[in-house]
């Protein structure tokens, strides 16, 4: 599958004209090859074995702040498909907020065990321990049956976090909405620094907020370590016409692992945007004007 890169979108920010998107429907099953189909939910190498969820009995868990999909699942020994369909979520990119209280699949991580197992000073089995232990020190990632389930739900399209167009252009936005609303698009989607965003947001009526704020924090920190790292391997897929071979791509380690930092910050990546688009949109339909 051939799709215009991520380079070629730039004109589309500085005229403020939505560009076609393009491509063909080809399914994501197909660029992932032989072997990697890993059924949503179901660990991958290096996970934590999870007792099924489907169906199975839930507990309620309050969001708190810092908190993603991923880490809560990581948490609970958990997947965050299976958080999503305990929810009833369409998607696993389902915004989480610091207080939202959410359903949580009750499951067991099984746990580390030999084929002659240690014992007590009793004789008697010791404890044993769980397979993986969740450690604050570590960034929380997916693993590789959460970025294959992430790929597969993109509707037959091998889908690029930073690709996109900006589908919610207002063209009766006032200049300093029209300057938020470009900038948090460029910090969505082209790496644009925090204090750019923060300065963008500062003018709006109303305070963006800690939730709004923690999101762009998280998002400014992933950025500053994966975008450049994202551009390098992103184009050694890039042909002369800026077209991008997904199908290949998805399939480069270096970009799989762009993806499994990615998508515990997903929720995050759209967050200011969304925020001034909707703070904006909603002035516009009750003041017939923004600033």
């Amino acid at each position: 599958m051939l799709r215009r890169g991520v380079f070629l979108l730039a004109p589309c920010l500085v005229s403020l004209v939505a560009c076609g998107k393009g491509g063909d429907d080809t399914a994501v099953a197909n660029a992932l090859g032989a072997g990697t189909t890993v059924a949503a939910g179901q660990p991958g190498p290096g996970e934590a074995q999870v007792q099924p969820t489907a169906g199975g009995p839930t507990m309620s868990y309050t969001v708190a702040g810092g908190d993603s999909l991923w880490a809560i699942a990581t948490e609970f020994c958990t997947t965050a498909p299976a958080i999503a369909a305990a929810n009833g979520w369409a998607t696993i990119e389902q915004p989480i907020f610091p207080g939202d209280v959410i359903a949580v699949p009750q499951v067991q991580c099984a746990t580390a065990t030999s084929a002659n197992p240690a014992t007590t000073a009793q004789g008697q089995p010791a404890a044993t321990t769980p397979a993986t232990e969740p450690s604050s020190a570590t960034p929380v990632t997916a693993g590789p049956a959460e970025i294959d389930a992430w790929l597969r739900a993109k509707d037959g399209f091998v889908p690029d976090p930073m690709y996109g167009d900006p589908a919610d252009y207002y063209e009766d936005f006032g200049d300093v909405c029209m300057e938020a609303w470009g900038k948090t698009y460029e910090f969505e989607k082209f790496g644009l620094g925090r204090d750019d965003v923060i300065a963008a947001i500062k003018p709006l009526p109303g305070n963006a907020g800690a939730v709004v704020v923690d999101a762009i924090d998280r998002w400014a920190a992933f950025t500053a370590t994966w975008y450049l790292r994202y551009t390098d391997v992103v184009a050694q897929y890039t042909d002369s016409n800026g077209e991008v071979d997904y199908d290949a791509l998805v399939r480069d380690p270096d970009y799989r692992a762009f993806l499994g930092a990615y998508l515990p910050v997903a929720a995050d990546q759209s967050a200011a945007h969304q925020y001034v688009t909707n703070l904006c949109a909603n002035l516009l339909a009750t003041k017939g004007s923004t600033p």
